[in-house]
């Protein structure tokens, strides 16, 4: 492979120990603080990637961060005060700093704009300075998008900062179409591609790039308006799809890029770079998935870079091709049979919190603060080798989950999930919300919209093990992804929708659920009155017949009403709408007494020959507890019981008492002597 030559950076680090010439030796003692270009994250996008970055650069030192907003709409930083509330109660302790140098200042600046582009970067590169007086500040970073990269290369530029890119190469570092043309230029190879504005241009185009190929938008991210056309019929549809809509960023569309198909072992690279030294921190074998024009992610395993140097060279060289010699880049390369080739490279972090950092010993979080507070340090780790290798024992993999529909997702079906051997933690979802519903709540739902790119994936699951037993639970996931994972709208009762997986519409849900629900009730009276009419008797005597039988009669009088009645909840059906049919989140609406007496009715109702009452009555009066225990003991067809509880009042109602003391120790007594104290060996 040929070795492109070396691009010249601005940046003047040395590989002694911590050592730079970054500043001069008078200003060594000044604070030194970076710059973070983010989005209007009142929407959520990079809010948590912002959050990172700060706890990674923390971690390395710093202790100056502006981020500079850029927003659509005026004080943005005064509306979403989130980073602020972060800073103060994480980063500062709540407050609690002891010493006022070493606490974190952190300011926000308005860049208003509707895109990149509209930013005046001079006003802006003023508030940077205004917020920054008596700081050094060294870099600016973008925060999980690259559409801010050519507004975060302009800013290094207007504030001189000493790690930056050149600002007038910012576009073959974004542009889908540019970087190709610029690996071609620096290296002598590249994909076959073209430039469209319209259908026309494309068919006219597509003649010297050959079907499969690929349909994609100039500036784009996470699969967006990304399709696989085996046809000209295909090409239309993809090039109309992409032209007649927004991106992603939310940025007109007025050209696509045509590539070449590339056919091969893909995968992702994740690199810092620094004075033009790339260092590789994860790499990862990437496996896509195809269907009909579709692309969606499937799964990524973490694997030895040192078995993979040819993809390690090959990135070098299209960082350098690019300009890319300074901050954090994602890339996608496949191994094809005439050598490794470029898809594309999104110049900043992975746009998810890292996931091999506890395997790899780093991740692009911490690399990035070590490159620009340490950049010593950095350089020399850079020069004995990549990171990017697997724990011993095994390896990392990433499942990304597809829904083929909208749908309600059982959080019994994710415990399978959480049960697998290899189940490491779910990622790109409310993950500590997730994990305390699975616990506690396990009859639940969530809300998933149709997989559509990689902002409509409902969550990632990370597993962690030998590879063997990585491809096992990958195939077990996938089973449950064609079973019982997804089940239609209006499968469960809504009050037990525990939240929104990434991508899902809680109102569309919410509207298509009831008229489900409604569909399936009006198809349900329609098949019993069908039934009466066919055999001259309502279906649901064999029902009744059948509870006679294996129940016994029920007296005329022990009505619904009547069995509420005698636990004080007569009028219970008429305090909601719908009566005996309502449904409510019966917790939030009824005492924690009403609803033993409930639980207790409802017992009477269903009449099971075993019951267990684990803490039934604790927080009924002890009148109230008798009446559940005698209502108990009358119906024959209740064999027995056994509670659960501390109520010393509970023993009368039964005829053994076991203690439970501790420790691995108990004790069985008759009721009697549970009240006296006393004890039967």
């Amino acid at each position: 492979m040929v070795r492109c030559p070396r691009v010249v950076w601005r940046v003047a680090a040395t590989a002694a120990a911590g050592g730079s010439t970054l500043a001069p030796a008078c200003c060594e003692e000044r604070k030194k603080g970076v710059v973070f270009v983010a989005p209007d994250m009142r929407g959520g996008r990079g809010n948590q990637g912002l959050r990172g970055l700060l706890l990674a650069f923390h971690g390395q030192g710093l202790r100056h961060a502006v981020e500079v907003r850029r927003s659509s709409t005026p004080g943005a930083c005064f509306v979403d005060r989130r980073i602020h509330e972060y800073v103060e109660d994480v980063l500062n302790s709540g407050g609690r700093v002891a010493n006022l140098e070493k606490a974190f200042s952190y300011r926000c600046v308005d860049a208003p704009g509707q895109s990149s582009e509209d930013v005046d970067v001079a006003t802006a590169a003023a508030k940077v300075r205004n917020a920054s007086a008596g700081v050094d500040l060294l870099a600016a970073v973008p925060s999980a998008f690259e559409e801010l990269v050519p507004f975060a290369d302009q800013l290094s530029s207007a504030l001189s900062l000493p790690l930056a890119n050149d600002a007038s190469t910012s576009r073959l570092r974004v542009d889908k179409f540019q970087m190709q043309q610029a690996v071609r230029e620096h290296c002598g190879v590249g994909v076959r591609q073209t430039l469209a504005a319209s259908v026309p241009e494309a068919l006219a185009g597509s003649a010297g790039i050959g079907y499969p190929m690929i349909v994609k938008p100039v500036n784009s991210a996470a699969s967006d308006g990304l399709f696989l056309c085996r046809s000209e019929a295909e090409l239309k549809l993809a090039v109309q799809s992409n032209l007649s809509s927004a991106g992603v960023f939310q940025q007109k569309k007025t050209a696509v890029v045509l590539q070449e198909y590339l056919q091969g072992e893909h995968f992702v690279v994740n690199s810092i770079s620094l004075d033009g030294t790339h260092l590789v921190q994860d790499l990862w074998r990437d496996e896509k998935i195809c269907s009909d024009r579709e692309i969606f992610y499937g799964h990524q395993t973490l694997v030895d870079a040192d078995e993979h140097r040819d993809v390690l060279e090959f990135t070098y060289q299209a960082l350098d091709a690019v300009g890319l010699g300074m901050g954090a880049a994602h890339l996608e390369v496949v191994r094809t049979r005439e050598g490794v080739r470029l898809v594309e490279i999104n110049p900043r972090t992975a746009g998810h919190e890292p996931r091999a950092t506890q395997i790899v010993g780093h991740d692009q979080y911490t690399r990035l603060a070590q490159a620009v507070l340490r950049p010593g340090d950095f350089l020399e780790d850079a020069a004995k080798h990549d990171n990017a290798r697997p724990w011993p024992k095994g390896s990392m993999m990433v499942v990304f989950l597809r829904a083929p529909a909208d749908a309600e997702v059982p959080s019994a079906e994710l415990l399978k999930i959480v049960e697998l051997p290899t189940f490491r933690s779910f990622d790109r979802a409310p993950v500590a919300m997730l994990e305390e519903v699975l616990a506690n709540y396990p009859f639940s739902f969530w809300i998933a919209a149709r997989t559509r790119d990689l902002f409509t994936v409902p969550m990632a699951v990370l597993l962690a093990g030998p590879e063997e037993a990585l491809d096992r639970d990958l195939r077990r996931i996938r089973d449950l992804e064609m079973t019982t994972l997804y089940q239609s709208y209006g499968s469960f009762d809504p009050v037990a929708c525990a939240g929104v997986l990434t991508g899902g519409d809680y109102d569309a849900w919410k509207v298509r659920a009831e008229a489900r629900r409604a569909e399936l009730a009006a198809k349900r009276n329609a098949e019993k009155a069908a039934e009466t009419d066919k055999n001259g008797s309502d279906p649901t005597d064999a029902s009744k017949r059948w509870r006679h039988l294996h129940f016994g009669a029920r007296d005329a009088k022990d009505t619904p009403r009547a069995r509420l009645g005698r636990f004080g909840l007569r009028d219970l059906p008429g305090r909601f709408e719908g009566g005996f049919g309502a449904v409510q989140d019966w917790s939030r609406v009824l005492s924690l007494g009403e609803q033993q007496r409930l639980a207790a009715a409802r017992c009477l109702t269903t009449r099971p020959r075993f019951v267990v009452l684990d803490e039934a009555t604790s927080a009924l009066p002890l009148a109230a507890e008798k009446t559940v225990y005698d209502q108990f003991a009358s119906e024959p067809r209740i064999e027995g019981y056994v509670s659960v509880g501390h109520r010393v009042s509970l023993a009368k109602y039964h005829g053994v008492v076991l203690e439970l003391l501790g420790e691995g120790q108990w004790r069985v007594m008759t009721p009697a002597e549970y009240e006296d104290g006393s004890t039967i060996l």
